[in-house]
């Protein structure tokens, strides 16, 4: 919403309200559509509205979702819980973004490690290294030694344009087609398309009860 410079009286709310019976005229009623040509369906801005909305009704419109659409990109945040679990089992790949400090890197590696015993296939997660090459950042060869895990992507570090890009609410590859972090960004959206998921007709696996229960609870913890 704010990194795309978007209002909107409907959100993922309005949804949630109809999600035993949700149609396709609906759906297009509460979508916001971007002068990029993306549509984006906002998150409730109340918090107490957005924390309330069960993990079954997130299921459920993500599944009418991909009736309408062929691509579906989930910001899923930084913090565990039962609706965001789900949509990583519902999700075809997760892209796990890192940064190339200590701290981030510990947290990264902990979630690799927890994520194993939900049972997700190994190429499903994809690590992607933020702010690559910035001063002082850990070398590419230590983070992958640390999380025992191989950078799927970079994307180069470019703070100004970044910045900018999100004090305007335009994306940095309209903003910033040029800049380095834009074209890999680019690139990392090209690799995605051309992915060839080995069984695309499956239905999602839900995670077994306990190990999402471990998830969940280790993140809240911090």
């Amino acid at each position: 919403e704010v990194m795309l410079n978007l209002r909107g009286q409907n959100n993922l709310s309005d949804l949630v309200q109809h999600a035993s019976h949700l149609d396709d005229t609906l759906i297009r009623d509460v979508i916001i559509e971007h002068t990029s040509g993306i549509h984006v369906l906002l998150a409730p801005s109340n918090i107490q509205i957005a924390q309330g909305i069960k993990a079954d009704d997130m299921y459920t419109i993500f599944m009418a979702l991909s009736r309408i659409y062929d691509f579906i990109v989930v910001d899923n945040g930084s913090m565990l819980s039962e609706p965001s679990v789900t949509m990583m089992d519902a999700a075809d790949r997760i892209l796990l973004v890192t940064n190339p400090d200590l701290a981030t890197l510990h947290d990264t590696s902990r979630f690799i490690q927890l994520s194993r015993s939900l049972g997700y296939a190994p190429d499903k997660i994809l690590t992607v290294l933020n702010r690559a090459g910035v001063n002082g950042g850990v070398r590419q060869n230590d983070i992958e030694a640390v999380l025992h895990y191989q950078l799927y992507a970079q994307v180069p570090n470019d703070p100004d344009a970044a910045l900018r890009s999100l004090n305007r609410g335009i994306p940095m590859l309209a903003r910033y087609p040029r800049s380095p972090a834009s074209k890999a960004l680019k690139q990392i959206s090209k690799n995605l398309l051309d992915l060839t998921l080995t069984d695309t007709m499956r239905e999602p696996v839900p995670s077994e009860r306990p190990a999402r229960d471990a998830l969940i609870s280790s993140s809240q913890m911090g």
